[in-house]
């Protein structure tokens, strides 16, 4: 069958982790990951913008 279930779709088997996500997907990338990072991004450009003047 060449990975092919009995409707003749492809089928990709996706392995889980202990808590549920799926492996090979972008489930580990929910809400908290993202709004710490876009937090931590922003304090970065804001320090740049405090002392920026300091260092260059």
């Amino acid at each position: 069958m060449n990975g092919e279930n009995a409707n003749g779709n492809n089928t990709i088997k996706f392995e889980k982790t202990e808590t549920g996500y799926d492996l090979g997907t972008f489930n580990f990338l929910r809400a908290g990951w993202w709004i710490w990072h876009i937090i931590a991004i922003l304090g970065i450009f804001y320090l740049g913008w405090v002392f920026g003047g300091a260092i260059f």
